[in-house]
């Protein structure tokens, strides 16, 4: 009886030594691993795949301006830039930082006040109204405004 104590003995201490070598290795495993650029890396990888297709964030951001298709990742890139370089929490008694695109040395696509003016307000205009009452003035306000009307169309290609 004594020696099967014995070997209990033996095999429980054998057994309480394995799991105490295994639990300051994997704690030696948790506290080693994963470094700073591995741990960089792996929110890397879990970040979500980009959409397929292509996106219409540089369209969309020169909207406005008369930047022709190939020079808008540039334009794009500069901005970036721009914008990086302005201070992310501004002092509130600092002078307003202007921001000045890089879109800005295109032509300006946008409408004319006069070319507002003739836009309808659903508060006040009744649109139907006021456009079948001046047909030509319309027809012109849409030849005047073509680019950027197209520029908008084009904007039903991009994917996302």
């Amino acid at each position: 009886m004594t020696t099967i104590r014995k070997w209990a003995r033996r095999v429980a201490l054998s057994l309480l030594a394995l799991l105490a070598i295994a639990a300051i290795l994997w704690t030696t495993s948790r506290a080693l691993y994963p470094t700073a650029d591995q741990r960089d890396a792996l929110a890397v990888m879990q970040l979500p795949a980009p959409p397929p297709g292509e996106n219409a964030f540089a369209a969309l951001w020169t909207l406005d301006r008369a930047v022709p298709p190939d020079e808008m990742a540039s334009v794009i890139a500069l901005d970036a830039a721009r914008i990086k370089k302005l201070p992310q929490f501004p002092d509130p008694d600092a002078p307003l930082t202007e921001f000045a695109s890089a879109a800005e040395q295109y032509p300006d696509l946008s409408p004319s006040p006069e070319d507002r003016d003739l836009f309808c307000n659903h508060e006040r205009d009744d649109c139907l109204d006021k456009v079948g009452a001046d047909i030509p003035a319309y027809r012109a306000l849409i030849e005047r405004n073509r680019e950027l009307l197209d520029r908008i169309d084009a904007l039903a290609d991009y994917d996302y």
